[in-house]
């Protein structure tokens, strides 16, 4: 994972790097763990800004020893709740606002956690608080969610709805988000002006996905700690290689340089340590690469893919938004 460059006030989010790095380090690449690096996110914020935390598989009579100490606290103060910790018969009357940070896919656990401050004893107004993430142009995927989860709120409200059969699955989002990609239908090819617009994450995606169109099985790097490669295609069926890629999206002007090469180049021995097999190593780019870039790409046997490449690419293998957005949830 990269070094970073944090201020001393952003010792929460360093904390939080460094769990992920040294959960990296173990091979642990299980959703747990990013769970586990969360709650040391959240902890941390607690120790520095003096805020109260719940973890979340704490003990009962921990919780409410926690809860104690918050609504025994006069004046501003903050309690730190997973929809898990929170939705276990506890009283926070002590609390008013409630602020959602990140939406539980079941609406019933969101509504218990957020009914943890409507108990006896209550005498202020409670306000209920989602961020979200929007667009003028479409619909993003806070506001996706936000949809679905009143759907199935309002329908568990209305009918005697399992519980389990409320909390939104990802084949929903995935549903939705197919539909909702600005001036575009999901079943119609990308053009090169489409792949200009995309941003750089999802330009790894799409380059995934038109591999994917070519027959290879492909694999998406972490966005962060990639070590220099962004997208893996494994062998085709007779072939015993795959392709190493390292993509640069450039929306207007500029060439990339030598950077991609050097990336790409020291990226193979890792990858195919990895993999056991081998890599040849290739850059891609929307542009064009700088002329530097050229001659490194040709002494260290690098393939180069640039703007013409591609579009001769989008003409035999057509990529959908459906197929973008498909790559991007099998990562």
């Amino acid at each position: 994972m990269s070094t970073l460059n944090l201020k001393s006030t952003h010792k929460p989010v360093k904390a939080y790097y460094e769990s992920l790095d040294q959960f990296d380090r173990l091979g642990v690449t299980h959703e747990t763990a990013v769970r586990s690096a969360f709650q040391s996110l959240l902890e941390s914020c607690g120790k520095q800004f003096n805020w109260t935390l719940v973890p979340e598989h704490s003990m009962k009579m921990s919780r409410q020893q926690s809860v104690d100490r918050f609504q025994a606290t006069s004046g501003f103060n903050t309690i730190i709740m997973s929809p898990l910790a929170a939705g276990v018969g506890l009283n926070i009357t002590g609390a008013n606002h409630v602020i959602h940070y990140s939406r539980w896919w079941n609406p019933a656990k969101e509504d218990q956690a957020s009914d943890r401050v409507y108990r006896i004893g209550q005498t202020r107004p409670v306000h209920i608080y989602l961020p979200m993430a929007t667009h003028p142009e479409f619909q993003t995927f806070d506001v996706i969610l936000h949809k679905l989860l009143e759907q199935k709120r309002q329908l568990s409200q209305g009918t005697l709805f399992p519980t389990e059969r409320a909390e939104v699955t990802p084949a929903e989002i995935l549903t939705r988000l197919q539909t909702t990609q600005p001036e575009k239908k999901s079943d119609s090819p990308l053009t090169i002006d489409d792949v200009d617009r995309l941003d750089p994450k999802f330009f790894e995606v799409f380059v995934a996905a038109l591999f994917q169109k070519q027959g290879y099985q492909v694999a998406v790097t972490p966005y962060s700690g990639d070590k220099g490669a962004d997208v893996i295609a494994h062998q085709r069926q007779g072939e015993t290689y795959g392709l190493l890629i390292q993509v640069k999206q450039r929306r207007e002007g500029g060439k990339p340089g030598n950077d991609a090469v050097t990336e790409i180049v020291a990226a193979k021995p890792l990858y195919e340590d990895i993999y056991g097999t081998t890599f040849y190593p290739v850059v891609i780019t929307n542009r064009e690469f700088a002329k530097n870039a050229h001659q490194l790409s040709r002494a260290k046997q690098v393939e180069m893919y640039e703007r013409k490449w591609l579009m001769r690419s989008l003409k035999q293998y057509p990529v959908t938004w459906e197929d973008v957005t498909r790559c991007q949830f099998e990562k």
